[in-house]
């Protein structure tokens, strides 16, 4: 539980937000700094209460959502995840992971606002094998895979207009 309490249930980087599950618009209202505390602090056992915190419970808990991972991009929830990234300003992405993307693996939806990761490498999920999303100078997204050239998910190119057009609107 040391190792958990020490790192965040949810994490800015540039232009994109990892989180294991997905960040919902009513998440961000709450505020990811205070359900970064709030979360290690019921780690840790120090909450003044001893219940889960609404944000890590239940199947829209950020840990657990699949709003934006169904393998079927017509089960995303594109318009709740463009109010969440609005939400962050200067974030144009989020990173999930909890719903295993196998066969197809590391694979983008939304326009390439959202990245699912969860490829099921466990040996008790799919055995699949390991891969990277790679985030090059906050701009060019790759998927890498062993003995693979890198497949660009969004290029430079690609990202230089979808901030251009986000700064505008």
């Amino acid at each position: 539980t040391a190792f958990l309490a020490r790192h965040p249930v949810a994490l800015v980087v540039g232009s994109s937000v990892f989180v294991h599950g997905g960040l919902h618009p009513t998440h961000l209202e709450y505020g990811i700094r205070r359900m970064n505390r709030e979360a290690s602090e019921w780690i840790r056992g120090d909450s003044a209460d001893e219940a889960v915190p609404w944000f890590l419970s239940g199947r829209n808990a950020i840990v657990w959502s699949r709003q934006y991972s169904m393998p079927s991009e017509r089960q995303c929830d594109c318009e709740m995840l463009r109010e969440a990234l609005t939400r962050l300003p200067g974030a144009r992405r989020m990173v999930v992971g909890h719903t295993v993307q196998h066969p197809m693996g590391i694979n983008g939806a939304c326009g390439g606002t959202v990245f699912r990761v969860d490829v099921g490498a466990s040996s008790g999920v799919a055995d699949a094998d390991p891969e990277v999303l790679e985030i090059i100078e906050d701009r060019e997204v790759r998927r890498l895979r062993a003995n693979q050239q890198a497949q660009v998910l969004v290029s430079a190119q690609e990202a230089a207009k979808a901030k251009a057009a986000a700064m505008k609107g």
